[in-house]
């Protein structure tokens, strides 16, 4: 009984082009599902090479000419002041995403920090601070990194994320050495 089972599992697999069983238990590869696509000689294997490896210019041109497309039409939008408040900021988040994609990180950070100095009702104000430390860690500008650090610990309250990391990336860019807390004596028990 078992092996009409295992027979049966194993037809069934086979239906799916796995594999199949003759009537004379052996098996076979369903030809029509596993086609080998290994080029024939060297000459189609440096073709194929070339092919997989090769990076479409095209395409990041394409890219790029569309981020500069979309960054213009947000520029224009945000000069003309006519979206609601949450609506700019969220331009404002996308274009200096869109300024950071093109490595234009002096552009990038002007966008993040007129959100956080325009908009800090908008759920793009929290983002737009950890974008902002990004740029200029990137620009390696320790005076900005420093100031914004401090404006954040300004404006989140000590027990936020934000605040801890504005705390800790001002410590770090003061080059201070934190020490460990000190050790319990063993004996202060003992004393008293």
């Amino acid at each position: 009984m078992w092996g009409a089972v295992l027979v049966g599992a194993v037809a069934l697999l086979g239906g799916t082009g796995i594999l199949a069983l003759r009537s004379d238990d052996r098996a076979v590869e369903n030809p029509s599902l596993f086609r080998v696509v290994f080029p024939e000689n060297a000459e189609a294997a440096r073709r194929h090479k070339d092919i997989f490896s090769r990076v479409p210019q095209e395409r990041l041109d394409v890219t790029k000419a569309r981020r500069q497309e979309a960054i213009e039409e947000y520029l224009a939008r945000i000069e003309a002041r006519k979206d609601p408040p949450n609506e700019t900021a969220d331009m404002l988040f996308a274009l200096g995403t869109l300024y950071r994609q093109e490595q234009d990180f002096q552009n990038a950070s002007w966008a993040f920090e007129q959100i956080t100095r325009d908009y800090p009702d908008s759920p793009k104000f929290l983002p737009a601070w950890l974008e902002l430390l990004t740029c200029y860690e990137v620009l390696d500008n320790t005076d900005a990194i420093r100031r914004t650090c401090m404006d954040m610990m300004k404006v989140f309250p000590p027990d936020s994320d934000a605040y801890r990391l504005a705390e800790n990336k001002l410590l770090k860019s003061k080059d201070l050495e934190i020490p460990d807390p000190l050790p319990v004596p063993q004996n202060a028990g003992a004393a008293e």
